[in-house]
């Protein structure tokens, strides 16, 4: 999805406060339910995402970020290096109740764009990231979670560095794309300054994430140091870009509907046809709904309740005979590519009227 720099950095301004740049950011607790202002000031956005873009000023790079979820915690992230835009997460499940982010001057006399990393950079607002709470008992196989279609966001143990001195230090991520396989590899060569925290590894910051041609990519495998823990799987993502300086190309997860009856059915007038369990993929905020075809026309019957990325579809008592189609519908947005299950074709007949038996 293309999103344009200059109306994202717009609403970020609405809520302004001067930078504080040369000075710490004294973060809230996890506790805390706002943000810290950081560079943008604190961002109250409409309704709750699940995501949203924060994007540089021109001349500046993107640091870390601050985001309040629903839940009313708010959570630090430190990125491994600066960009021109992240997307911000919300934890899984819930929304975005506010957001701030932290950006640092580069060499304005150059164009700097996702995957390359500037000539100079000055210090911007120092961001503490919020670490995962102390596992007691140690384990070498924490878990962390799992990729987006943007970044690996690592939430690391707060005691990570009582048995890991020096911290942790290589990330490696693999994709396999459209241009071909490879393995993005995140290290930072100040061991003086581990990764910790909550940092995030974002593949547009990596000099090897293509800065064109890139169509779709995978998400397969990553490694990261610190644990014996390797997440594996399959984060499917479609890049829509449209060649302009002028727009931020943000990778959309590819939505996913399954198990949804795409039978004929027949059921008698009056009554209605079995409740159905789909399984969802990918499906944003933006919900899921059922749609029903008459005359040609696809309309709306109404949204479909979902549960941990399940969906019970039941359906409308069918009130006249006739062939009539249902289907499922998930709108794309900013960071979903939506999808269209298969159609459910169901035939509705007459009740057969009752014979009577004359008595002799």
């Amino acid at each position: 999805m293309r999103l344009r720099p200059t109306a994202l950095v717009a609403a970020a301004a609405l809520a302004l406060v001067p930078a504080l740049a040369g000075a710490s950011a004294a973060p809230a607790s996890a506790a805390d339910a706002a943000c810290e202002p950081l560079s943008s000031g604190q961002v109250d956005p409409d309704g709750t995402p699940r995501a949203v873009a924060a994007i540089a000023p021109a001349g500046n790079l993107v640091t870390g970020y601050c985001v309040t979820s629903t839940s009313g915690a708010a959570s630090y992230v430190e990125l491994a290096a600066p960009v021109t835009w992240v997307v911000i997460r919300a934890t899984p499940g819930q929304g975005i109740a506010q957001y701030s982010y932290g950006w640092a001057p580069t060499d304005t006399s150059e164009v700097v764009e996702p995957g390359q990393f500037p000539t100079t950079t000055e210090p911007g607002p120092a961001i503490d990231p919020t670490p995962a709470p102390a596992l007691e008992p140690w384990s070498w196989d924490w878990q962390y979670a799992a990729p987006t279609c943007d970044a690996l966001t690592v939430a690391y143990p707060a005691n990570i560095e009582d048995h890991l001195p020096g911290g942790a230090l290589d990330v490696n991520i693999r994709f396999n794309s459209n241009l071909g396989r490879d393995t993005f590899n995140y290290h930072n060569n100040d061991n003086t300054h581990p990764y910790r925290g909550t940092t995030s590894f974002v593949y547009a910051q990596h000099p090897r994430y293509p800065a064109s041609g890139l169509r779709w990519f995978t998400v397969e495998w990553s490694s990261v140091h610190g644990t014996n823990y390797e997440w594996r799987g399959a984060v499917n993502c479609v890049v829509n870009a449209d060649g302009s300086a002028q727009t931020v190309d943000v990778p959309q997860a590819v939505t996913t509907i399954s198990g949804f009856n795409a039978s004929t059915v027949k059921v008698k007038k009056g009554k209605k046809v079995g409740a159905d369990t789909v399984v969802l993929g990918e499906t944003d905020l933006a919900g899921v709904y059922l749609q029903r075809r008459n005359g040609g026309v696809w309309r709306t019957i109404g949204a479909v309740a979902t549960d941990d990325g399940t969906a019970r579809v039941t359906f409308p008592k069918e009130k006249r005979p006739g062939t009539y189609a249902y289907r499922l519908i998930a709108p794309e947005t900013e960071f979903v590519s939506g999808a269209v299950s298969d159609v459910m074709k169901v035939k509705v007949v007459k009740p057969k009227k009752k014979k009577h038996h004359q008595h002799r």
